[in-house]
């Protein structure tokens, strides 16, 4: 009995395992709740005293990876998952080759590819500044639209300023429309503009920024309020404990915080 319920569990992990794309973790989160359901209804009066006792000696290799499915899933699936993800990411390097050899100016390098292709809840790729983070946004986007994840209609792009962004959608009209045809689909906008446009559609009307927020003049102007609002003795009390307490760099990434 326990044989045939677990078998059926099993599968349903295949089915997943199995799909051609990236497998993210809130997938892995889906199939950890899923298998705690399955096993809390089918499978609660397996013996906690079985293995102990020497009932994996009884068992298929099958079996054993079964058991140890159910008793330790978080644990098990992710170590499924990530020889999943990377095999497909292994088999998606060499078949998107000549993509990411002609999506940009240049071919993209291997870890620009990599941050393509892996399509998960949430990634973050630290790069410094010219080592190609518009390049890979571009081919992102286009690795998307090309694999079937996404269409172009479903896809924003945001960048911080004004020339961020107009680079962007230079890029996109000069490079993903010669392999999509409706590349043009895709939004590009600055944070800013994009809120902006978020609040106008709901409340029916569009705020202002202040000017000098997308003109790369943000510090100068809040330096400039500062001095404005030092003349008040309790905000520059505050002000000069704020700058000698709390006023200090972040830790490096990696690093714990206090």
């Amino acid at each position: 009995r326990h044989r045939s319920q677990a078998k059926e569990i099993e599968e349903h992990i295949h089915s997943v395992l199995d799909a051609p794309f990236w497998i993210a973790k809130s997938q892995v989160s889906e199939m950890c709740t899923f298998l705690r359901l399955r096993t809390k209804e089918n499978l609660q009066d397996w013996p906690v005293y079985a293995k102990e006792a020497g009932a994996l000696d009884y068992l298929s290799g099958e079996e054993v990876r079964t058991l140890q499915l159910i008793n330790d899933p978080q644990s098990t699936i992710k170590e499924r998952v990530d020889s999943h993800n990377q095999r497909f990411l292994r088999e998606e390097l060499i078949a998107r080759g000549s993509f990411f050899d002609t999506i940009e100016k240049n071919p993209l390098t291997d870890e620009q590819r990599v941050a393509a292709i892996t399509f998960d809840d949430n990634v973050l790729t630290i790069a410094a500044a010219g080592s190609g983070k518009t390049s890979t946004l571009v081919a992102k986007a286009g690795y998307a639209i090309t694999a079937g994840i996404a269409e172009p209609a479903q896809i924003l792009l945001l960048a911080f300023n004004k020339d961020a962004a107009d680079e962007l959608k230079e890029r996109v009209q000069q490079y993903l429309s010669k392999h999509i045809s409706n590349a043009s689909d895709i939004a590009v906008s600055t944070f800013h503009a994009f809120g902006l446009s978020v609040i106008g559609e709901a409340t029916g009307k569009k705020p202002r920024v202040a000017p000098w927020i997308d003109q790369g003049k943000d510090l100068e102007a809040l330096a400039g309020i500062v001095d404005e609002l030092k003349s008040d003795k309790k905000f520059f009390r505050n002000w000069t404990f704020f700058r000698s307490i709390y006023a200090r760099s972040l830790p490096e990434i990696g690093e714990d915080e206090e």
